[in-house]
């Protein structure tokens, strides 16, 4: 009977502590906790497009060309009549697949190939890092731009073209945070108890080192939405009809900013607020989870 009493009073608890958590989170910081919000927001707009936005994405309205924001067309429509507080609804979930898949395999093949080339040391580490530098003396859109010129303008190789460009530098990051990790003692006692090279590796340094590569995983999404933004908008990005953020400001319709504004208005400041907000929480992150900068 007291096992069942023990049982059924845990889950409040993890409850309460979740919340506690969170409440915590946003007194300490307040400005992550709003980027928090923000990302909510924009991840329902999202997944619920289809049901909130006004019109289909590449409906036209053939009578409504270029008509600035009123009652029917609250951001105006572009210069096919399409209406665009419809397209930067579903711009978002270009933008949004685009990050977090990029950004989830860059980071995450960087982090393995970090954790070994900082693990094993010696020549393989040498080899290794001398291939990402190799990487990083091109400049971050230059490879992308390249990649996608060779593999051919896509969704899927966006996201391709942007991993391999996060990949050098996530690598860095946690094959320094590895070479601090490995010297601990609890590495010490894994291997007198004869752990494997793998287990320690992913079973005990990498849980240790996961503070850095959230922190470096918020702040990456963001570059990764503007770099899908500016691939947009040089053309190497989705292909139309399908609505992006970057592609919204390609050049098509560059020659008509200065006639509807409303143009680059709506979807400048989506991809502004979303990048400020993945800024703003990974920068609320790395204070948190810093033990150096907690107080």
């Amino acid at each position: 009977m007291a096992i069942q009493v023990v049982i059924e009073g845990a889950s409040p608890r993890r409850k309460r502590s979740v919340w506690h958590t969170i409440i915590s989170f946003a007194k300490k910081k307040p400005l992550g906790a709003v980027a928090g919000v923000l990302l909510l927001f924009l991840f329902a707009v999202a997944i619920l497009a289809d049901l909130v936005a006004p019109y289909d994405q590449s409906r036209q309205f053939y009578r409504y060309t270029l008509t600035p924001p009123s009652q029917q067309f609250l951001l105006g429509t572009d210069q096919v009549g399409r209406d665009v507080l419809s397209r930067v609804m579903h711009g978002s979930r270009i933008s949004l697949y685009v990050g977090f898949a990029a950004v989830g395999i860059g980071v995450t093949a960087g982090t393995i190939i970090g954790i070994v080339s900082g693990f094993f040391g010696g020549k393989a580490d040498i080899i290794i890092q001398r291939v990402m530098d190799a990487i990083l003396v091109f400049p971050f859109l230059l490879k992308a731009i390249v990649l996608v010129a060779i593999l051919g303008p896509g969704l899927n190789n966006v996201v391709i073209a942007i991993a391999f460009s996060q990949m050098p530098r996530a690598n860095r990051v946690v094959r320094g945070t590895v070479l601090a990790a490995k010297e601990n003692q609890y590495v010490e006692a894994a291997t007198a108890m004869g752990a494997t090279k793998p287990r320690i590796m992913f079973r005990h340094i990498l849980p240790n080192i996961f503070a850095p590569i959230a922190i470096i995983t918020s702040v990456d999404l963001g570059g990764a939405i503007v770099t899908e933004a500016t691939l947009s908008f040089l053309g190497f990005g989705v292909p139309p009809p399908f609505a992006s953020w970057g592609g919204m400001l390609s050049i098509d319709s560059r020659p008509f900013l200065e006639r509807a504004p409303w143009l680059a208005l709506a979807p400048g400041a989506a991809i502004s607020l979303s990048v400020l907000a993945f800024n703003l929480l990974g920068d609320a992150l790395r204070d948190v989870l810093d033990p150096r900068l907690r107080t």
